[in-house]
């Protein structure tokens, strides 16, 4: 994410800027609920909803990481979104 906004630049085109927030909400999503998941085993609970949903919205993060904004994929990037099923 950090590499993406670098090369985004101060200015990004409405597309790109777009991206980067969305994938920035996601994220964030995925941090608290995989948090809330961790504090509620810490304290001896079960907490299966969260914990489908943080494997759900982890499995809508690849998509939108994957997402062409305009900016050149690493070719790292580029090989695992491949491998994943993310991009053909």
């Amino acid at each position: 994410l950090l590499e993406l906004v670098r090369l985004a630049g101060p200015e990004p085109d409405g597309r790109l800027a777009e991206a980067l927030g969305r994938l920035t909400a996601s994220l964030w999503a995925l941090r608290s609920l995989s948090l809330s998941v961790a504090t509620a085993l810490a304290a001896g609970q079960l907490p299966n909803t969260e914990a489908a949903v943080v494997k759900d919205v982890k499995d809508l993060n690849l998509a939108e990481m994957a997402m062409d904004v305009g900016v050149p994929y690493h070719p790292g990037a580029l090989k695992y979104y491949k491998e994943a099923g993310a991009l053909k």
